[in-house]
């Protein structure tokens, strides 16, 4: 949309955007999802996706909406957005007025390195809106983007230490029934069988001492302190 007055709710663009004024000092509004979000105009659980170009020195140039005098909210944009520093944001170009909001919304950090959800600057005479809650996120964390707009991210932060943490230490624990089964046939081993492959090369083959350096969990590997010694006597 080129100005929305109205209520954008679950949608979404995924066309690059490139815009210019009739010069390149007039004033324009360019953004993923519309150009300008004005006044009463709503912007709910949207997205952009697509690379946004703003040509002109007064580009007002946005992730989601070039500039927004109305509410964004619960939505974000993952392309990258090129325009002049001053009026340039991950999701709001200009944020502007007494009505004028950004509301738990994202953008992509890794292409847009520098840049904040607005610009922080506002077209001359007016007011700044408000910026609440929010931020860019890296392309990993952009693949959990449901969970931070629900806030539930520290949740599921929890809940995977904790799956991961029980997947190392049950890794561990078979590690050590290897050891275990090993130490096993070497002390049943004897000298009428030196093939053996488990057959005892110490004095004592009742006590014995490993070195695990490193253990394999669901193909991600976890280094372990070289002196970590299992000893059994």
């Amino acid at each position: 949309a080129g100005n929305n007055q109205g209520t954008i709710i679950n949608s979404w663009a995924s066309g690059n955007v490139t815009g210019t004024g009739s010069s390149l000092t007039q004033n324009v509004s360019v953004g993923g999802l519309v150009g300008g979000n004005n006044g009463t105009g709503l912007i709910i659980n949207s997205y952009a996706t697509g690379e946004v170009n703003g040509l002109s020195t007064q580009a007002y140039t946005g992730g989601v909406a070039g500039s927004n005098s109305g509410g964004i909210s619960n939505s974000y944009s993952t392309g990258k957005v090129n325009g002049p520093s001053t009026f340039t944001g991950g999701v709001a170009g200009v944020n502007w007025g007494n009505t004028a909001n950004v509301t738990n919304s994202y953008y992509n950090s890794d292409v847009n390195s520098g840049l904040g959800i607005t610009s922080g600057n506002v077209p001359s005479g007016r007011t700044k809106g408000t910026v609440n809650g929010g931020k860019g996120l890296n392309t990993k964390q952009f693949k959990d983007i449901q969970y931070y707009q629900n806030g539930t991210m520290p949740q599921v932060q929890a809940f995977r230490f904790d799956q991961q943490h029980t997947s190392v230490q049950q890794a561990f624990a078979g590690e050590q029934e290897v050891v275990q089964d090993r130490t096993s046939i070497q002390n049943t081993s004897t000298d009428e069988n030196p093939a053996n492959p488990w057959q005892s090369t110490v004095d004592d083959p009742g006590k014995y001492s490993v070195h695990i350096r490193s253990i394999q969990v669901n193909g991600v590997e976890y280094q372990l302190e070289d002196n970590d010694t299992n000893e059994k006597k």
